[in-house]
């Protein structure tokens, strides 16, 4: 058991099974929002907020993931909102990787071991206090 990498054992295989299982669960993107073609702009400001405030990717991932279903699901019409409900997503998405990284820092704690981020002190703080 111990001669076999870690990738093509029983529990990876596991693993690998109840995340997709989890995926499939997740509601479908179906592009049907008016302001579809403003996606990109919204991505962008996003992405530069999400930089200027030192974010780790994985909000900056979860906020787009967000503004995509938000946009889907809800009839936004007018740039100004959607733009509000971006920097919604944005604070959103921060708090969940907040919370992340302080569980990672409970398992560094332990010397269980971490995540890349957790490691190199990036500042989940969206709102930095000078």
């Amino acid at each position: 058991m111990m001669d076999e990498p870690w990738w093509e054992g029983r529990v990876a295989s596991d693993v690998h099974c109840t995340l997709r299982e989890k995926e499939l669960k997740l509601p479908t993107f179906r592009a049907h929002s008016p302001l579809l073609k403003s996606r990109r702009f919204f991505v962008d400001i996003l992405t530069l907020l999400s930089s200027h405030c030192q974010l780790c990717p994985a909000a900056r991932h979860l906020a787009v993931y967000l503004l995509d279903h938000f946009m889907d699901r809800y009839n936004v019409t007018t740039s100004k909102q959607l733009y509000t409900v971006a920097v919604s997503c944005l604070l959103l998405a921060n708090s969940s990787a907040s919370k992340t990284r302080a569980l990672c820092q409970v398992v560094v704690t332990h010397r269980v071991g971490c995540c890349k981020a957790c490691r190199e002190g990036s500042n989940p703080g969206l709102l930095r206090r000078g």
